[in-house]
């Protein structure tokens, strides 16, 4: 099933948390190098600008001090996968919560368990949008060992559009809880990506 405007309530309704995941997931540091020249601190001296520094200064003209090369952090290598549990028993309300006291300000009592990780995954999808990080959706459930149902709402190749978040904001319950081979599934396309970081 879809349900865009879910996930457009989603959004609309958490932009403080939103803002808070931001901060977190900017923390995480680019795993690739790559030489930058002409600055002006630096492991290295760059050759060309420091022979254009020393003519400047023989010259009479103000040398540029940006000399050196540095090797800079500028990308993000990280590839997440979210798999969402799909079974019966995610249709359960949740009583009772004592979120406030872990400093969530996420009020989750008196939902179910799968709006809980749906409204989770919308709020993550949307920042690691921004960053550019790779990532992927999935559902899944099952019934025995034989029938393994794995719903995917987003893979890494394609783009958060509005069809994946209607395929989001539709996940519902639905079989039993058969994680082992949704998991192994998951851990192969996960490898896939190459990134560097995974998770």
């Amino acid at each position: 099933e879809r349900d865009l405007p879910y996930f457009t309530r989603v959004i609309e309704n958490n932009t403080g948390i939103i803002h808070k995941i931001r901060q977190e997931l900017s923390r995480i540091r680019p795993q690739n190098l790559r030489k930058v020249k002409g600055v002006r601190d630096g492991e290295d001296l760059n050759i060309e600008k420091t022979v254009s520094y020393l003519i400047d200064r023989k010259v009479g003209v103000v040398p540029d001090e940006a000399i050196y090369e540095q090797r800079q952090r500028v990308e993000r290598d990280v590839a997440t996968l979210f798999l969402v549990d799909m079974s019966a028993s995610t249709d359960d309300i949740i009583e009772n919560s004592n979120s406030e006291k872990g400093g969530s300000s996420l009020n989750i009592n008196g939902k179910r368990i799968i709006d809980v990780e749906k409204e989770a995954v919308s709020l993550l999808s949307e920042v690691l949008d921004e960053l550019g990080d790779a990532y992927s959706i999935c559902g899944f459930s099952g019934y025995g060992r034989e029938q393994i149902d794995y719903y995917r709402c987003k893979g890494f190749d394609k783009p958060m559009n509005d069809d994946s978040r209607a395929k989001l904001g539709g996940l519902k319950p639905c079989r039993s809880t058969r994680m082992g081979p949704s998991i192994r599934h998951a851990i192969s396309e996960l490898v896939a990506t190459g990134s560097r970081t995974k998770s």
